[in-house]
């Protein structure tokens, strides 16, 4: 059963979940453009391997 508090604001509660969100996902990004082995696109991993050589 939801409180009344949590009914009368739903915008804030929409605003929590984005701001939590969009959080995760700036570091999962930041995560993946940091760690060598998960490179984002096709043409980063083509040229990785031609600088490798």
């Amino acid at each position: 059963m939801p409180d009344k508090k949590t009914e009368k604001r739903p915008l804030r509660n929409m605003i929590i979940f984005l701001t939590v969100a969009a959080a995760i996902a700036v570091a999962i990004l930041a995560y993946t453009a940091r760690s060598p082995g998960h490179l984002n696109s096709p043409a980063e991993r083509d040229a990785e391997k031609v600088s490798r050589q």
